[in-house]
């Protein structure tokens, strides 16, 4: 008995107990049912009503705990156990509106504006999506489309020059002047990705007048096993196979991550026919190491690619006027083949891009940081047109840009007194046409250089959070153009711009569940170069577009308030209405002429500005029907106004409304997150546009049926996720307004999505 004594005392001093709870990040309320994995023991435990959890008997050792729930962001951690241990975990809620975070030390600062965010999980389970397709899911933004792969984002009615996307903090310096030009950016470099439905993000450079679209691809952690993902989609509709592969670790206070993408699709289809040529290629990789020195000092050296090819729905192509007067009204397009192909022929764009970022933080104390960071991008875009005999293999467009971006800012969190963040932004582009077209060019070569200052105060007083800022920004364009007359002569446009804008407003938090925020912002924007200059075929819109060199800058006036509660425990609800006057609004209109040239018959737009008044609603709910049933309803409604010639304005998005069901069923042995999704997306017909307005009327409204099964699979050291999603399970045939190539033919059919996601 005294040697058994010895031996059950000598067990039980090398077991212990890990326990602790599970908090909703947001609320601070515990997360029940949520499930706590430890792979190295495959033992699972679930939260009580506490959210608490418990496991004992463990040995000493190290251990990698995941941790889940429906809704909630999963996360991971790295444990090592030589005692009894209790730790607190907050789960981030998934896909739903967020303040404003930036991670620093242990506080962080939360915004006013008002955001949502698309998380990793969501963009590697639709990993057959472009980017402005991922953020489709989030309220309030649409996509205007160019057939195929080809979709920019629009937010809240902003798009184009007015939305400024940030690459890893840089702003993206492409060709985005053009509706048919893919932000070029790879999805899956991104931790997540953040939508800001604000009055004026300050902070940002960019043309932007309130809107602007982070991707975010997050730090690396301090995990020091080999860690990665392997991602492999096939979607029918275009027969398309997309990998991703993604590794990181992090030895010795330096943390790596390589992340690689390949895309391949072939011709989409209608539910009648294949839309011929609008197959598309994409090679991507993206490369990131940090090193920490003594807590004091972070650096980060990020590199990425985005290379890909997109082919150009062939039947948008005409060669003379009566044809293109009869493509506008055929239900099915010139040229449709009866057989799928995965060959891109002309007209088809090549583009690619190179993100280089070096990157310092300086963290003074716990409250107060300097941050220096630079950054260098090489853009290249080339578009191949039909044309005849031996220059068939030109380009008709051919451009490259370099761009050099130098900031340096400070932040002081300081919940005594004022918080302040300022900052000072340098940037610089230089455009070229590379001379190999043979062809007059729609763009002409320029350069432009800005410097803009900023400076944001804040304060906190109980349950109220105040602030105001300013952003200064002094902006130069230097443009050769090439006249359109004969003799040709080069012409020289010099244009300095002084933008100003300002931004104010109150968060009130009654409860830890409710708050409502009240902003007001002025913002300027000056018109771009595509919107100064053009004159000639957009290829890849099949238009032809013509610049005005005398547009003045655009001024803005914008409100909104935004209200995020839950209620009842059970009812969760965000809620931002708005209204933005602008004056000297930029937009492109169709002339209703159509010109004829060498290249064939095109419709002709010209860049015009009016006085506007944009105004919308969006809407978030969110219900717990049971533990195992919630269902969610998305309304987006926006109303955009010319007040000059009071009538609608063209290319602002429908009114639509998602509504999802959806069951989480139980854990099954090593099954975990069990879900099945069903949705309902509901788009109304763009009513009250003139028929001179555009070369053919509005679409009619649709809707589309969708579903989706995803779960985990838990195999020791290994989680696999698969998916099945069915878009437009009842092949709807439609148009949709914002896609460009509704003059031309249907949108896409039935597609069926199978995927897994295998994390190591």
């Amino acid at each position: 008995m005294i040697i058994l004594s010895c031996l059950i005392g000598t067990a039980q001093d090398n077991s212990f107990t890990l326990k602790g709870k599970i908090l909703d990040a947001h609320t601070k309320e515990p997360v029940e049912f949520a499930t706590i994995y430890l792979k190295e023991k495959s033992r699972a435990a679930i939260t009580d009503s506490l959210g608490s959890f418990r496991f004992d008997l463990l040995p000493s050792g190290s251990y990698h705990i995941a941790v889940s729930y429906l809704g909630f962001e999963p996360k991971e951690y790295f444990l090592s156990i030589t005692r009894d241990t209790s730790i607190d975990i907050s789960l981030d809620q998934d896909c739903h509106i967020l303040e404003e975070v930036e991670i620093i030390g242990h506080h962080h600062n939360v915004s006013l504006q008002s955001s949502k965010s698309v998380n990793n999980q969501w963009i590697q389970q639709h990993s057959t999506l472009n980017l402005a397709e991922v953020l489709q899911t989030i309220s309030g933004v649409n996509v205007i489309k160019s057939g195929g792969d080809i979709g920019i984002p629009i937010v809240q009615g902003m798009y184009g020059n007015r939305l400024t996307i940030l690459n890893n903090g840089v702003t993206q310096a492409g060709q985005q002047w053009g509706l048919d030009h893919n932000p070029e950016i790879d999805p899956f470099v991104a931790k997540q990705v953040t939508v800001i439905k604000g009055v004026a993000s300050l902070q940002f450079q960019g043309s932007t007048l309130g809107n602007v679209v982070l991707v975010e691809p997050g730090t690396i952690g301090n995990e020091p096993h080999l860690h990665g993902k392997i991602n492999y989609a096939f979607a029918t509709n275009g027969r398309s196979h997309n990998i991703n592969t993604e590794l990181k670790s992090f030895t010795k206070n330096i943390g790596w991550r390589i992340n690689a993408t390949y895309k391949k699709g072939g011709d989409r289809n209608t539910p009648s026919y294949f839309l011929r040529n609008t197959g598309s290629t994409q090679r991507n990789a993206a490369v990131q190491i940090e090193k920490s020195f003594k807590n004091k000092l972070h650096s980060q050296l990020y590199f990425s690619t985005f290379n890909a090819t997109y082919g150009i729905l062939r039947g948008s192509h005409i060669g003379n006027l009566s044809d293109l007067e009869d493509a506008l009204g055929r239900s099915v397009p010139f040229f449709t083949e009866d057989s799928f192909s995965y060959d891109i022929d002309r007209p088809y764009q090549d583009v690619g891009h190179v993100l280089i970022k070096s990157g310092n933080k300086y963290f003074f104390d716990a409250n107060k940081k300097l941050e220096i960071n630079y950054a260098f991008q090489r853009n290249q875009r080339k578009e191949f047109d039909i044309r005849r005999s031996s220059q068939n293999q030109k380009p008709a467009l051919s451009l490259e840009a370099l761009a050099h971006f130098v900031e340096g800012k400070f932040e002081n969190i300081n919940t005594d007194f004022l918080g302040i963040n300022t900052g000072v932004q340098l940037s610089s582009i230089k455009n070229t046409n590379i001379p190999e077209t043979d062809i007059l060019p729609l763009i002409p070569n320029y350069t432009t250089n800005q410097i803009g200052q900023y400076g944001i105060v804040s304060k906190e007083i109980n349950k109220w959070r105040m602030e105001a800022g300013w952003r200064v920004e002094l902006l130069r364009i230097n443009a050769a153009v090439i006249s359109q007359t004969l003799p040709r002569e080069v012409r020289n446009y010099n244009k300095t711009f002084i933008n100003r804008s300002f931004s104010t407003g109150v968060r009130f938090e009654p409860s830890p569940l409710l708050h409502s925020a009240l902003n007001f912002g002025y913002a300027q924007r000056q018109p771009a170069v595509n919107e100064l200059y053009s004159n000639g075929l957009h290829q890849g819109v099949s238009g032809i577009e013509i610049g005005d060199p005398n547009l003045g800058s655009e001024t803005s006036l914008k409100a909104s308030l935004s209200l995020d509660g839950k209620f009842f425990g059970k009812l969760h609800i965000e809620s931002m209405a708005y209204i933005q006057n602008i004056d000297n609004y930029i937009y492109l209109a169709p002339d209703g002429e159509v010109r004829l040239t060498i290249r064939g018959a095109f419709p002709l737009f010209r860049y015009i500005q009016t006085n506007a008044l944009i105004a919308g609603w969006d809407v978030t709910s969110k219900y717990d029907l049971s533990k195992r049933w919630s269902a969610e309803t998305q309304w987006s409604l926006i109303r955009g106004i010319d007040r000059d010639k009071n009538q609608r304005l063209v290319y602002m998005p429908s009114n639509n409304l998602q509504i999802t069901l959806q069951y989480h069923f139980p854990d099954i042995k090593h099954w975990r997150n069990l879900l099945i999704r069903c949705s309902e997306h509901i788009v109304f017909a763009q009513t009250e546009l003139d028929l001179v307005q555009d070369y053919a009327p509005p679409p009619p409204g649709y809707h589309l049926f969708n579903m989706s099964l995803s779960g985990d699979l838990l195999v020791k050291h290994v989680k696999i996720n698969t998916y099945l999603q069915i878009e437009n399970v009842f092949n709807a045939t439609y148009r949709d307004y914002l896609n460009r190539m509704r003059y031309f033919a249907d949108d896409t059919g039935r597609n069926v999505v199978a995927g897994v996601v295998v994390s190591f």
